[in-house]
């Protein structure tokens, strides 16, 4: 049955924005199941700024701190903790070593960012702005990778924070198109290379929003998004709503206006659907038909049969409405 789904799905997808596969493949090298850690501050201070995000600053003794081990055994390491919180900070990695060598830059910049923020103990997490303002610190905390990435979003919850405008190219000049597809194309290079969340790619990103004056850009953007987020899911490295979230977000902004909405909402259920998350699928689905032109209606009510079969197969109740 899913096949079936799958092969009615793809036919009408043909025909907009996606065509073959569902998820072209990228020549990334995505992070496994770990933080991105950055080592060097200045960098890392200038990619939060850029995508507002704040900073997680992680002092340890990497040769000899047991417990810095430990937090980083039962929660930084672990694919949960980086799944629940990669993209809501900016990580960097401040460590001491007693016994190992280390670039006399890196040392002079570990030991200026401990007296800056004034670490006493190992391993200490200061959380930042990108403006430097302390939001909380922290160390080891008991409860594993879930626990820690709540005690974060806890810590840093209604806090108010401030960040440095970023300043884009002054060559890119917004109202040429050409210079938007130039941008495109350098996000979605940057993004094969597995350069999502570096700070390069952000400003670009960030670039091709500002610059867009209906919503091609934009939809654009989520699609490149989608396809990263969408592969991570297929290792296991996301959960369906975190991949489809990028379309979402499109939908709730240009939903109304963008005529082929049906066609985002119809890939949405077909990821959810091929996930088993058919209550999710059908009502995507169901949107998808409700804006749909006439002519494929009678091709997604097909896919509508498909995904309440399999609901039904399994034993599920639909949710309230669908």
């Amino acid at each position: 049955m899913k096949k079936i789904f799958t092969i009615l799905a793809s036919a009408i997808l043909a025909g907009g924005a996606f065509t073959g596969s569902l998820v072209p493949q990228i020549a990334a090298q995505q992070t496994q199941s770990q933080i991105k850690w950055e080592t060097n501050y200045a960098k890392a201070l200038e990619e939060a700024n850029a995508r507002s995000l704040p900073l997680v600053l992680f002092f340890t003794g990497s040769d000899w701190c047991g417990w810095c081990h430990k937090l980083e055994d039962e929660v930084l390491n672990q694919a949960q903790f980086s799944q629940m919180a990669q993209e809501k900070y900016i990580f960097v990695l401040l460590d001491f070593p007693k016994r190992s060598a280390q670039a006399p830059e890196l040392k002079s910049q570990n030991e200026a960012l401990r007296n800056k923020f004034s670490v006493r103990g190992y391993p200490s997490l200061v959380i930042i702005d990108g403006k430097e303002n302390v939001i909380a610190q922290t160390g080891y905390q008991q409860g594993g990778a879930a626990s820690y990435a709540s005690h974060l979003a806890q810590l840093t919850q209604g806090k108010k924070m401030e960040f440095e405008a970023v300043q884009l190219a002054d060559d890119i000049a917004t109202d040429e198109p050409q210079n938007l597809d130039q941008l495109r194309d350098e996000y979605r290079k940057l993004v094969g290379k597995g350069e999502i969340n570096s700070s390069g790619a952000q400003v670009v990103r960030a670039a091709l929003l500002a610059g867009d004056h209906g919503r091609q850009m934009h939809y654009s953007v989520a699609l490149i998004d989608f396809e990263v987020l969408s592969i991570e899911m297929e290792r296991g490295q996301r959960e369906p709503d975190q991949a489809v979230l990028p379309l979402v977000e499109y939908l709730e902004r240009f939903g109304e206006i963008d005529s082929d909405s049906w066609r985002v909402e119809l890939t949405i259920a077909q990821v959810y659907f091929e996930e088993n998350y058919y209550n999710e699928a059908l009502e995507y689905a169901n949107r998808a038909h409700a804006h749909a032109p006439e002519k494929v209606k009678a091709e997604i009510e097909e896919v509508i049969s498909s995904i309440q079969t399999s609901l039904n197969d399994h034993g599920e109740v639909a949710a309230a409405g669908n």
